[in-house]
């Protein structure tokens, strides 16, 4: 036979190769980036299967451009209080892992989160909804 097909099919994968080979560059360029400086807000959002429902936590800090040796997304993040917050995250069974957005915008995911949907929330750093008390009598 002659060996046009198989050239055709070598120069189809090399094609292929090409391609992907572009894509992984563009890939590893967008996981290399680093998050500007600036004001954040976090969230994380858990089920709590025990009790049957959802949970939550928020705060704010901002992000900072202090290096970092690892490839990847970083943000590096300063929060205030942060022990606090890692001892509430580990005692009341949630992940570390959270969304963050640039700006502090957690008053209005407060607002949200308590208001709208009526899930427990743990607001990092913010001032406890105001509350009546409900004296005990005899």
């Amino acid at each position: 036979g002659s060996p046009a097909p198989m050239l055709a099919q070598m120069e189809a994968r090399i094609r292929d190769l090409e391609i992907t080979k572009r894509r992984l560059e563009r890939l590893l360029f967008l996981t290399r980036m680093t998050v500007k400086p600036g004001p954040m807000t976090f969230f994380r959002l858990s089920t709590d299967d025990q009790r049957g429902t959802i949970k939550c936590y928020l705060g704010q800090g901002e992000f900072t451009d202090h290096p970092f040796a690892m490839d990847g997304g970083i943000a590096t993040t300063r929060v205030q209080g942060l022990r606090r917050l890692m001892r509430f995250v580990t005692q009341n069974g949630f992940e570390h892992h959270v969304a963050m957005v640039r700006g502090h915008h957690a008053e209005v995911v407060n607002e949200a989160v308590t208001r709208y949907l009526g899930w427990p929330i743990y607001h990092h750093g913010g001032d406890p909804e105001p509350q009546l008390f409900h004296p005990v009598r005899f």
